[in-house]
């Protein structure tokens, strides 16, 4: 089947205060069947909310390494299709991640 992506908007965070890095930027390009595009980006909102709330209740060492990473990969994937149903969203890309 075919996959179309979709860019979500750059998002700028906090990080837990308990943390060295206090900031996460963090683009993420959603993959998704075509004919679920116009829908998953009228929940654009939603996404971008559910999305923050996760983000900010992460510290540095969440994200160490390949594994830390597909976790968060997945993890926002898991959260994305509890608000589009089920296996609406295929895969979850990072377009950037810079912490500081």
């Amino acid at each position: 089947p075919a996959q179309a992506t979709l860019d979500m908007p750059e998002l700028l965070v906090n990080l837990r205060p308990d943390t060295p890095s206090r900031f996460m930027k963090i683009g993420v390009t959603l993959a998704l069947a075509p004919k679920d595009r116009g829908r998953v980006e009228q929940a654009m909102p939603h996404l971008v909310n559910a999305q923050q709330e996760f983000l900010r209740n992460l510290d540095q060492h969440d994200l160490r390494g390949s594994a830390g990473l597909l976790r968060l990969r997945e993890e926002l994937r898991r959260r994305f299709n509890l608000i589009l149903g089920p296996d609406t969203v295929s895969d979850v890309l990072l377009r950037s991640l810079l912490t500081q």
